[in-house]
């Protein structure tokens, strides 16, 4: 415990240090939300409980004489949910690792896996997301080591059933549970307790958000509502059977513990390879050491006949979970979640069987030592310090669209992360997104589109400018891309590049004013 106590402290104090300026796409949406507190917007059914407590914690920090805008208090939230999280994950691996060295490399990979690290800071609900991944499998371990008694039901219940209200991809977690409990004396009378309590937990509050919203006036409205997210995405490339390939697998893993920005220049922009490029693979490299010597030890160790009940817990949690972050999309961290604690916890007890074989010991030594400060530069420079520098408010795009445009003018970019910058950060600028191809025909898409064309056309009705991006329009058409009418005059004024640092590819912004 006292270990414990100690390594959050760093660890708090290092996320503290390098507390970024930098904010995720949906990180500055949920800012935004926060400060406006539409209810349509507060209430979303991938995490229902997520931004109304934003909402409450922004609110109190007003009350206390906070006079800022909302990022930072959200992005101190996420860290003390952070900390905790980590703390969490130390009691669950102090349990179920003994071996004090694997015990601490277990630690360290978990605090600084670049999932971790880096949202430690952001507005997103994945720190929930994670903390109540760690407190689900270390209140189901605990009951399965012994008799459960009706309050353990409930405890499943509470735990498993708030983390849904956070992220729904807890559910998952519920036929564990279940499972769990069928395998103990009076199973019944356990497993109604936690149906009726879990129940409760995650169907009311969905019911009354719904009824509030007043989009659910049905049960297939209600029903779409809960789903919003997979209609949001259908059609693209997340969430399709076509992602359950084995060879996301390395993808989707390297992704959450690594953040490995300082190689796309080398794998997307054909930066040819030279020592940069084997000093940044150098990470994953030793990562992938690292988690298959340590499952060669757990499966090894054991076998998988005579595997704890909480060796299988783990491994049907990677199993599951890791299906799950294939199919919605290898490159979404956050859908790993559950992977890289279960996983981290069933290779450090490998590495307990490996401490105790002297021929194998010293290679899990020197492959666990090497490991930490690798994944810790490896994120700082490869990841954390790079947004930081590159994807703030400091970035030249909105440098000089405050210098050049005043509130009377038009903004119109593509739905990306500069157009949640200029939206947040505008200081009074009217900023519109649009978004091409076959999205840009659906709701809400299409909504967005006719809304930007609209704003153009009184904009140059009015003889104001339309800033536009390159990226927006896909092309010098601007009539036909905006959707102009043929009595819109406009003349084409000087415009400026800038550089997107997470495409690599440099934009044009064009200036049109309109003749009035």
């Amino acid at each position: 415990m006292k270990v414990g106590l100690l390594f959050v402290c760093l660890v708090a104090l290092i996320y503290a240090v390098s507390f970024s300026h930098s904010s995720t796409y949906d990180s500055l949406s949920y800012y935004k939300d926060i400060e406006m507190g539409n209810r349509f917007d507060l209430l979303h059914p991938h995490h229902l409980a997520f931004l109304p407590l934003q909402r409450v914690w922004y609110r109190l920090w007003q009350e206390l004489g906070y006079d800022g805008r909302s990022a930072y208090a959200l992005k101190v939230l996420s860290l003390m949910v952070s900390c905790l999280a980590v703390f969490a994950f130390s009691v669950l691996a102090r349990r179920l690792i003994k071996a004090t060295f694997a015990y601490v490399i277990t630690l360290v990979s978990f605090a600084f896996a670049y999932l971790v690290w880096s949202f430690s800071t952001q507005g997103e609900p994945v720190p929930f997301f994670v903390l109540f991944t760690v407190l689900s499998l270390l209140v189901l371990i605990d009951v399965m080591a012994k008799e459960p008694r009706l309050k353990d039901a409930c405890l499943l219940a509470l735990v498993s059933g708030v983390g849904v209200l956070f992220h729904q991809e807890l559910a998952l977690v519920a036929p564990f549970v279940i499972f769990a409990l069928c395998l103990k004396p009076r199973r019944s009378q356990l497993i109604a307790t936690y149906l009726v309590l879990f129940g409760a937990l995650v169907a009311l509050p969905y019911l009354l958000a719904g009824k509030y919203l007043m989009r659910a006036g049905t049960t297939g409205g209600l029903v779409r509502w809960m789903t919003d997210y997979l209609h949001l995405f259908r059609g693209t490339q997340y969430g399709t059977l076509s992602n359950l390939r084995l060879s996301l697998i390395g993808r989707g893993l390297g992704g959450a513990f690594l953040g490995g920005m300082n190689l796309k220049p080398y794998l997307l922009w054909g930066k040819a390879k030279d020592a940069g490029f084997y000093l940044a693979a150098l990470p994953f490299f030793l990562l992938g050491a690292y988690l298959l010597l340590g499952l060669a030890g757990a499966l090894r160790g054991c076998g998988l006949r005579s595997w704890k009940y909480e060796d299988r817990l783990l491994a049907a949690f990677i199993v599951v979970f890791g299906a799950v972050g294939i199919w919605w999309g290898a490159h979404n961290r956050t859908f790993w979640t559950p992977v890289i604690v279960s996983l981290l916890v069933l290779v450090g007890r490998g590495y307990e069987w490996i401490a105790q074989r002297a021929k194998m010991r010293s290679l899990g030594t020197i492959v666990g030592v090497a490991l930490v400060p690798c994944l810790i530069f490896g994120n700082l420079f490869g990841g954390i310090l790079v947004r930081h520098h590159s994807y703030d408010d400091r970035a030249v795009v909105l440098m000089e669209l405050f210098a050049r445009a005043q509130p009377p003018d038009v903004v119109i970019v593509h739905d990306s992360r500069i157009y949640r910058l200029l939206d947040y950060y505008g200081h009074g600028l009217r900023v519109y997104a649009v978004v091409r191809g076959g999205r840009g025909k659906r709701e809400p898409f299409l909504r967005m589109n006719l809304e930007a064309r609209q704003a153009a056309i009184e904009a140059l009705k009015s003889g104001n400018r339309v800033f536009v991006s390159s990226d927006a329009v896909g092309g010098d058409d601007f009539r036909k891309a905006l959707g102009l009418p043929p009595d819109i005059d406009f003349t084409l004024e000087s415009g400026f590049a800038y550089d997107d640092p997470f495409t690599g590819l440099t934009y044009t912004m064009h200036i049109l004013r309109g003749r009035s």
